[in-house]
């Protein structure tokens, strides 16, 4: 792997994270953040470089499967699919639904639809 393409991928992966907001999708950390699929694929993508992981993610992130979770809640989170692990967030949290504003994967659709190839200021991703 070249310099060139490792700093792709890092960069491929920042603006991924960016486009999310910078916030944990699920206790608003802006700490360790960390890129995760909506719809589990059974861990398919940990086996792969960096390199490998960024066009993975990127073909994730153009299908709206990926969400910013910090490093804890991801690891909470593991292959349990969004709307069990957000339920149970919620209970354990002890928070009605009326008050919670968790929408699993809601961050990214603006900035994802506003950095898409061909759309003014995208390109990159």
């Amino acid at each position: 792997m070249s310099a060139p393409q490792m700093r792709w991928a890092h960069r491929v992966m920042a603006k991924i994270i960016a486009s999310c907001g910078n916030v944990c999708n699920a206790c608003g950390s802006d700490e360790s953040l960390t890129i995760d699929l909506i719809v589990p694929d059974g861990g398919k993508h940990h086996g792969r470089g960096v390199i490998g992981r960024a066009c993975y993610y990127l073909k994730e992130w153009r299908r709206g499967n990926l969400q910013c979770l910090c490093d804890s809640c991801n690891t909470r989170k593991g292959d349990t699919p969004n709307d069990e692990f957000f339920a149970d967030l919620t209970q354990k949290r002890n928070i009605s639904s009326s008050n919670t504003s968790i929408k699993p994967g809601g961050q990214c659709e603006q900035q994802r639809n506003s950095l898409a190839p061909g759309q003014q200021g995208g390109g990159v991703l």
